[in-house]
């Protein structure tokens, strides 16, 4: 993994021109961080989030409650 290079792990598509991307890499400060976000027409829109693994296993257990009751 380079410095300020995130690789798209996967796509959530909405419709034939909405989806969300999900990437993970090294922020330019050398943190690893994934991040979600709109695209629309394959641009980055500002809706989204970036977080760092630690902040990320904590959203993954609560979406974990939430979806499985």
């Amino acid at each position: 993994m380079k410095r300020g290079e995130l690789e798209e792990k996967g796509r959530v598509p909405r419709d034939a021109t909405n989806e969300i991307k999900i990437r993970h890499g090294l922020d330019k400060w050398n943190n690893e961080v994934i991040d979600i976000r709109w695209y629309v027409e394959n641009e980055p829109t500002r809706k989204g989030i970036r977080f760092n693994k630690k902040e990320a296993e904590h959203v993954y257990n609560l979406l974990g409650r939430i979806i499985n009751g």
